[in-house]
């Protein structure tokens, strides 16, 4: 079942852009949804998962499309918004019926709802995906008092090399270290593939 994410959407959503962290706040929190959507996703749901982000001036020579895990990340360079993208990979759509629209905008919805898509609000798509996990393994649910708590997925160190390999080319190895347990705050090891900056002057809530 394809599945296509409205990011900044569903990332506005749960509060997890932290603007304590400055410049740093809207890579990361792209990042750390990347980090959840492979963990809560399966090899299959990943490959046909597409999330789209707002990115009206990116950095040149940078890649609009890049894939993590088979999830493929798309920011809208040369749409006036990430909505203006949505609808076009809607429109686009083989077997329209067989695809999940996450957003809680009505704009992205109607266009989902006029294509026989199923339409998902952020907050219903999360809690779905929550309950999809043993309870151990759940992170703590956001609120508008706490900000949520990083979901850490613990990796092998293979599974380390393959991240850093995916980012960084196939030279980049962390084999041979000790992989770090998580912090507070994100660990510089899990850099986002994103520079910094990226998508920042398009990104709406």
């Amino acid at each position: 079942m394809p599945l296509l994410i409205d990011g900044y959407n569903l990332l506005h959503m749960l509060g997890w852009i932290d603007s304590r962290r400055g410049p740093k706040a809207l890579e990361q929190a792209r990042w750390r949804l990347v980090r959840f959507l492979v963990g809560v996703l399966s090899p299959a749901e990943r490959a046909g998962t597409t999330v789209v982000f707002d990115a009206a001036q990116p950095p040149p020579l940078v890649a609009r499309t890049l894939q993590a895990e088979g999830i493929t990340v798309r920011f809208a360079v040369g749409y006036r918004n990430a909505d203006e993208l949505l609808e076009e990979l809607i429109d686009q759509a083989k077997a329209p019926r067989s695809y999940v629209v996450v957003s809680s905008d009505r704009r992205v919805q109607r266009a989902a709802l006029r294509r026989q898509m199923k339409a998902v609000d952020c907050w219903t798509w999360y809690e779905r995906q929550l309950n999809k996990r043993p309870p151990s393994h759940r992170p703590p649910t956001p609120n508008a008092e706490a900000r949520p708590a990083w979901t850490y997925l613990p990796l092998s160190e293979s599974e380390v090399d393959r991240w850093l390999q995916v980012f960084y080319g196939p030279q980049a190895s962390y084999s041979g270290r000790p992989i770090p347990q998580p912090p507070p705050e994100l660990p510089d090891l899990w850099q986002s593939p994103f520079p910094p900056g990226y998508g920042e002057d398009g990104e709406e809530p």
